[in-house]
């Protein structure tokens, strides 16, 4: 008895690649394959043309979805990096800019504790209710340290001695990392001096570098040079002069911590 040979059932199977870009590429070359062979499959429906408009939505250079997420994702990004530096701009004036301002403030004090908690500071040291006279705030472990000029000694006519020291330690000794302090200052003839509210702006206003803290020490000395060509210049006495003093980094030799700016008037 003779047998029936049956066809193989025709199944088409589609596979579209894992990656996103991939994806899209399958269905842009299957869309345009449909429709520069249309005959093949009569009456196809929805027609080609209509997935090459849907895929168009997605993938126009100029106002694809593609197009509109990625611009999306750079503003999400740009914001994020606006927001970090911003945050980071407002915790170091925080705590390299009020935190040694306070601890100056209040240092001898006799309410600095209460004080201090009342601004939110925390106290390093604290034991029994005592803290050291020196501190009066507590600063991340890893929040970089900036130098403080603690006092400025104004009591020797035309000399100013800077006092130093580090705002996270306290201590005098230099950090392992840095490989000095440099101190710029500007004298401030105004009749109403302003603080600069950074080193760029000592400078633009006339001030620049004075010299190297040794020891963190600075002495500076306002007595005019009596062999400088020209008419002597006047007094400075009861004018204002500013100072901020920098670490420099032994590796980059390049700042790597600019301190608050102190001010004094000169004898």
């Amino acid at each position: 008895m003779a047998h029936k040979k049956l066809d193989k059932k025709f199944i088409l199977t589609v596979n579209f690649p894992q990656t996103e870009e991939g994806r899209l590429q399958k269905e842009v070359d299957m869309a345009k394959a449909e429709a520069d062979n249309s005959g093949f499959v009569p009456g196809l429906n929805p027609a080609a043309s209509s997935v090459q408009t849907d895929i168009a939505v997605i993938n126009d250079p100029n106002t694809g979805l593609i197009v509109q997420r990625d611009a999306a994702r750079a503003l999400e990004k740009a914001l994020t990096d606006k927001i970090n530096k911003k945050l980071d701009a407002v915790q170091n004036t925080i705590t390299r800019l009020w935190a040694p301002q306070a601890e100056a403030a209040l240092t001898g004090d006799v309410d600095r504790i209460a004080k201090a908690k009342t601004l939110l500071f925390g106290i390093k040291g604290q034991d029994t209710g005592h803290v050291s006279s020196s501190t009066a705030r507590t600063i991340a472990a890893n929040t970089e340290s900036v130098p403080v000029i603690m006092k400025i000694d104004v009591n020797t006519h035309n000399i100013q001695i800077l006092l130093l020291h580090d705002s996270v330690s306290n201590k005098k000794a230099l950090r392992k990392d840095i490989l000095r302090i440099d101190i710029f200052g500007l004298t401030d003839l105004s009749a109403t001096p302003t603080a600069p509210a950074s080193l760029a702006e000592l400078i633009s206003r006339g001030g620049g570098y004075l010299g190297q803290a040794v020891k963190r020490k600075f002495t500076h000395d306002f007595t005019p040079d009596p062999t400088a060509p020209g008419p002597p210049p006047a007094p400075l006495k009861g004018k204002t002069e500013h100072y901020i003093p920098v670490y420099i980094s032994k590796a980059t030799k390049k700042p790597i911590g600019i301190g608050p700016v102190k001010s004094a008037l000169i004898n």
